[in-house]
């Protein structure tokens, strides 16, 4: 049997439809030395049998009862055997250098310890724009820097697309149960703890935006779940950002959904000094503190931006770099 140096994980629940696709994606690719490991997590259709027709020695399959996508994941990275992991879902199409790909630029670039790659949106775009212009957005996330400061808009990468160091999750821990993303709380905790990330400047890989999607019918993929998990990511970097100097902070936006996605913030009784508008009003306020005009931000401030409308987000993040204020240090977009 040939070296096993990547270890390709797909869990899958009653994926008849797509499997095969995706599964014969990954054997067709041109890097060869890998193991495909199909983690059938309590399928009731007909997916366990599509998947003994394959006759692969590569192949290794392990049929769970129903324990969720997590401890499925987490299964298949405790018996993989290759020194990188990439993942894989059963309704996506893999190209067929995607493998390749990632894998040279891994051993190119020794300092990096997840990579990732451009997706191509299959769906209907009309009829789900958001989630297309998310796509567009994830693709314009190309450096470990652009990653980094975007990590708290939303998740900054494709979870299928993504190809890691095995040895991360020895220092790293694995995936996380709980109320939120897997994917986005593993992201924010490894960006968090200095692991960096890159990206594959070609497409490699077809991802569907079926009805189905795990992200679009599971209630950890709520949004309430996400901005809960990134206020506590975004409270644990502030901490240590300004333990010794401690920062109030401004809220970008009056609208009720920045109040919505921003009221996670109270629990950690950070000090609000007040919100941003576009338009002057003096005699208003938000929650008992005051509306300042954005021409009028008050110094020693860290500002977060909540406005999600996507143009709306460029303007201001232009208009905070163009007068001074940086990234990171001075402000964060939070979607």
């Amino acid at each position: 049997m040939n070296e096993v140096i990547i270890s390709v994980i797909l869990p899958f629940r009653n994926a008849e439809d797509t499997l095969n696709r995706a599964i014969e994606s990954i054997l067709a690719q041109s890097f060869r030395d890998f193991e495909l490991i199909l983690i059938n997590d309590g399928s009731d259709d007909q997916s366990e049998m599509l998947v003994s027709q394959f006759d692969d020695s590569r192949l290794k399959v392990v049929n769970l009862p129903t324990e969720g996508i997590v401890f499925a994941l987490n299964h298949g990275i405790s018996i993989s055997r290759g020194r990188y992991l990439a993942r894989m879902d059963a309704d996506d199409y893999a190209y067929p250098n995607r493998l390749m790909l990632q894998y040279n630029f891994l051993e190119k670039n020794p300092d990096i310890g997840v990579v990732s790659g451009q997706v191509n949106f299959i769906g209907n775009r009309k009829k789900n724009l958001g989630y297309a212009v998310y796509v567009d957005w994830i693709n314009s996330l190309t450096k470990h820097e652009d990653i980094y400061l975007n990590r708290f808009v939303e998740s900054p990468i494709a979870h299928p697309s993504v190809m890691l160091r095995k040895n991360i999750f020895d220092t790293n821990d694995m995936y996380k149960v709980g109320g939120f993303p897997e994917d986005y709380e593993l992201w924010l905790r490894l960006l968090e703890n200095g692991i960096l990330f890159g990206k594959v400047d070609e497409v490699i890989l077809d991802w569907h935006d079926s009805e189905n999607r795990l992200s679009r019918i599971h209630p950890n993929y709520d949004m309430d779940q996400f901005f809960k998990i990134k206020t506590n990511y975004f409270y644990r970097w502030f901490q240590k950002q300004f333990k010794n100097n401690p920062m109030p902070v401004l809220i970008w936006g009056i609208g009720k959904a920045v109040l919505d996605k921003s009221k996670y913030l109270e629990e950690y009784k950070l000090d609000i000094a007040g919100y941003v508008d576009v338009v002057k009003r003096p005699d208003k306020k938000v929650n008992g503190k005051p509306i300042f005009h954005y021409k009028e931000i008050p110094d020693n401030t860290f500002i977060l931006s909540y406005v999600s409308d996507r143009t709306g987000r460029i303007k201001i993040h232009d208009y905070l770099v163009e007068n001074g204020f940086v990234e990171g240090k001075d402000f964060y977009m939070m979607g």
